[in-house]
């Protein structure tokens, strides 16, 4: 095998560790999903102007963290290789870029017109997506489109209030989209390297032992062919 087969290789295993990894944090991600939405529900009953939306879009987030959980336990159950991680990969990035468009819909579903709700509102989705940014950066593609999804929509309700405090929020909301985008970047570089360290340590350690046993079997070879040959040649000598 070349050193461009070993890259590949390699690269997929990283994908694989990274994608098991992401499915590994989604029992914490469900625990603090219905914690915070039990929370801010409980908290905007009162404020909000259509009680029954925010319901509904409590049953939402709710159904959603129960599909993840459900996709979770099949991935522990499934073997997961390399030739099927495609299709384990697209089911977790649409179950939490769904995820994310619930959150995002929290603008739309929950709204109230005081400023206090709307700078609520603001904390709040600082709250989610900072929780996104250390369970989801394994892969970048999961964690930009949780935080584009998220940002994007609760920013176009903004927009939709046309207010003055509305549209401040909104641009620091782009602002913050942007920083934590930069931010989780470097957190994804900084797993990236430590899993390719992790995994190039593993694959050093498993050639030196192939070539270990290699070796061994080979003077194991060579020192039952030198008994056969001296058998061979005390047996006429004997004769003799």
């Amino acid at each position: 095998m070349n050193s461009h087969d070993n890259t590949y290789v390699l690269d997929q295993h990283i994908r694989l560790e990274q994608v098991t990894s992401l499915y590994r944090n989604i029992s914490l991600l469900a625990f603090g999903t219905g914690f915070a939405s039990t929370a801010y529900v409980l908290v905007l009953a009162k404020a909000s102007e259509n009680t029954t939306s925010l319901f509904i879009w409590y049953a939402m987030i709710l159904v959603v963290t129960s599909i993840r959980l459900f996709d979770s336990r099949e991935f522990k159950k499934a073997d997961v290789t390399i030739d099927n991680l495609g299709y384990w990969e697209f089911r977790f990035t649409a179950l939490s870029t769904s995820a994310a468009s619930v959150w995002g819909l929290l603008a739309w579903m929950g709204y109230s017109p005081s400023p206090e709700y709307q700078a609520m509102l603001m904390i709040f989705i600082v709250g989610v997506t900072g929780i996104a940014v250390s369970t989801l950066s394994f892969r970048w593609y999961a964690i930009s489109l949780f935080l584009i999804a998220t940002c994007a929509i609760t920013w176009l309700k903004l927009l939709h209030l046309e207010s003055v405090f509305s549209t401040v929020i909104s641009y620091l909301i782009c602002f913050y989209l942007l920083i934590t985008l930069i931010g989780s970047r470097r957190f994804y570089l900084n797993s990236y390297t430590n899993t390719r360290l992790k995994l190039e340590a593993d694959f050093r350690e498993n050639i030196l032992r192939d070539i270990k046993n290699e070796a061994e079997q080979a003077n194991e070879a060579k020192t039952e062919f030198l008994s056969n040959v001296s058998h061979e040649l005390r047996t006429p000598l004997n004769a003799i």
